[in-house]
């Protein structure tokens, strides 16, 4: 309780890189402790608004393996409306930073390193389709196509690959990027 405490002065004083350690230590203490929740949610930030978005991406991924449920993952809204009203706020809000930290770390990134970290998570789909949204809404239309284009190239035989593809179409009518847009169409 201590540390956590600590650790929230520091975090809201803008000292992240100091109230980083001090989450951890509540981590150690695992599932057993009520604060596990909110000192993994605020070490995500904490790494984030250090710039260390790889560092990020193990919490914030294991945020969501406690939080989402085992199955019905295909859509977004589907998923998080299955949700109590405290696990979806949490999974809303992790997907949200890891939107931040991929489109920190480049639109391409989130095929990298989901080849790198081991098997894939059950909830992958909605990774790319939470990046894509966060950089629509940023009007990055090119990199929310390469997102949605980035899932059907890891992953050409899924059910959702025609949909993925589709959103990158239409990421790039909005954009009005008539040649990547006749490109897509033509794939």
């Amino acid at each position: 309780d201590s540390a956590f405490r600590a650790a929230e002065l520091l975090y809201q004083r803008g000292r992240f890189a100091e109230a980083e350690p001090l989450y951890r230590i509540v981590l150690t203490q695992g599932a057993d402790t009520s604060l596990l929740r909110p000192a993994q949610y605020k070490l995500a930030w904490a790494l984030v608004k250090q710039d260390k978005h790889a560092a990020a991406l193990p919490v914030l991924f294991a945020i969501l393996d406690r939080e989402l449920p085992a199955s019905g993952l295909e859509q977004l809204d589907t998923a998080l409306a299955s949700l109590p009203v405290d696990r979806r706020e949490m999974a809303s809000e992790a997907l949200r930073v890891l939107g931040l930290t991929f489109a920190a770390l480049g639109p391409e990134s989130i095929n990298a390193y989901l080849a790198q970290s081991g098997p894939e998570p059950r909830f992958a789909p909605l990774l790319y389709t939470s990046l894509a949204a966060f950089l629509l809404d940023q009007q990055r239309y090119t990199e929310a196509a390469r997102v949605a284009l980035a899932f059907v190239e890891q992953h050409p035989s899924h059910p959702q690959a025609p949909a993925f593809h589709a959103q990158a179409i239409a990421a790039y009518q909005q954009g009005g990027f008539s040649e990547l847009l006749l490109a897509a169409k033509a794939d």
